[in-house]
């Protein structure tokens, strides 16, 4: 009898706690999970610009994956540009062997915070706790469809209204654009101009993305 499935080692971590100096220098990603009327669970990948405060994207779905974080990341980069470094803890669907390939292929690093060390990715956990308390403990989801059209409401309240102390209380859309705009050699805006790279999101993963999931993860853009 075959034993039980082990789970994948983490990867080294050199520089595990890189501070994030500009616009899509360090993209923080996290799950968070929640249930619908009927009891179904559905995941949230949350993807955060850790500079600018501002929300990238919230991906809802019954399942989330290598896969999925993949096509996530390619869609968010197809608007954004490509971060220099991703930053997340531990999961499964991190430190699985697609990802990390596409993510080799793609020329972006990624930094994984310690185990039991949520702290270290904060940016992320501050978000992924205003949008537990702020939106989905108020409201009963009732399917995934439902989950985008909440999450995305969320989201755009979230990165247009909402000033945070961190940013000059500025909402973090006004700051990153604020950011953008300054001189390529300039403070925060030194690491824009070499890491937004939309042709990333062209890159190919054939190679290693497993058959479809029937119940994609579905993009909030």
């Amino acid at each position: 009898m075959a034993g039980p499935s082990r789970r994948p080692k983490c990867p080294p971590r050199p520089e595990a706690k890189i501070r994030s100096e500009g616009v899509n220098d360090v993209w923080c990603l996290d799950l968070v999970f929640d249930v619908t009327s009927s009891g179904a669970t559905i995941k949230f990948l949350t993807i955060i610009d850790e500079g600018s405060r501002y929300c990238i994207d919230i991906i809802a779905s019954r399942q989330l994956g290598a896969a999925e974080v993949i096509r996530a990341l390619q869609a968010s980069i197809a608007v954004h540009g490509a971060p220099r470094h991703l930053r997340c803890d531990n999961g499964g669907e991190f430190v699985a062997r697609a990802l990390q390939e596409w993510l080799a292929q793609a020329g972006i690093r990624i930094r994984f915070i310690e185990p039991g060390s949520p702290w270290q990715n904060g940016v992320n956990e501050s978000f992924n706790g205003r949008f537990r308390d702020e939106c989905l403990n108020r409201e009963l989801i009732g399917s995934v469809l439902e989950a985008q059209v909440i999450a995305r409401a969320f989201r755009e309240q979230y990165n247009t209204e909402r000033p945070h102390s961190s940013i000059n209380y500025q909402v973090p859309a006004e700051y990153r654009t604020q950011l953008l705009g300054q001189a390529p050699g300039s403070g925060q805006a030194r690491q824009a101009g070499p890491s937004l790279r939309p042709e990333l999101a062209c890159t190919s993963h054939s190679a290693h993305n497993p058959e479809p999931n029937p119940q994609p993860a579905q993009t909030l853009t």
